[in-house]
């Protein structure tokens, strides 16, 4: 009989390391992925590349932001 694999459990991200939309400039790409994933009764697999668009939105207006 085959051993189960280990499980290793998942860690959030490293504190400040994950951009966050504080002040809203992404607000249109998030709207598009929503109005995606309603469209496709919430199967993310679908709506991936917008998904992937929204998170470069939040990535590109964090790297603008002075530190």
């Amino acid at each position: 009989m085959a051993r189960p694999a280990k499980h290793i459990p998942p860690s959030p991200p490293d504190k400040g390391s994950f951009p966050l939309d504080h002040f809203r400039e992404c607000s249109d790409a998030k709207s598009i992925y929503m109005d995606c994933l309603k469209q496709h009764d919430m199967q993310a697999e679908d709506c991936r590349h917008l998904a992937a668009a929204y998170l470069q939105c939040r990535m590109d207006a964090c790297a603008r932001r002075p530190h």
